[in-house]
């Protein structure tokens, strides 16, 4: 957009400038309007969840429970260390 609007100052071309500020416009807005539209089925979804929050709470306090007994144990160490191998490897 900064480039857009520098272009307009340093040359003069404000009809050029409007209709390239409209494309970006619209290049912004169709992402931000299908998060929102998606946004809203993966709400309505999530809605029909509430019969089971319950054990959804008891599984997510267990899954917290067990994270927390493995990392005082050192299992997440081993666990990366088990699967080290399978990722490549990057020079810093």
């Amino acid at each position: 957009m900064g480039g857009i609007l520098v272009l307009a100052a340093v040359n003069y071309q404000v009809a050029g400038a409007f209709w390239l500020l409209v494309a970006y416009g619209i290049g912004d807005g169709l992402p931000l309007l299908a998060i929102a539209y998606g946004g809203r089925v993966l709400s309505k979804g999530i809605l029909n969840l509430r019969s089971h929050s319950a054990m959804l709470q008891r599984i997510g306090g267990v899954a917290i429970t067990a994270t927390a007994i493995a990392i005082l144990l050192g299992w997440d160490v081993q666990i990366q260390l088990w699967l080290a191998p399978f990722f490549p490897t990057q020079s810093l």
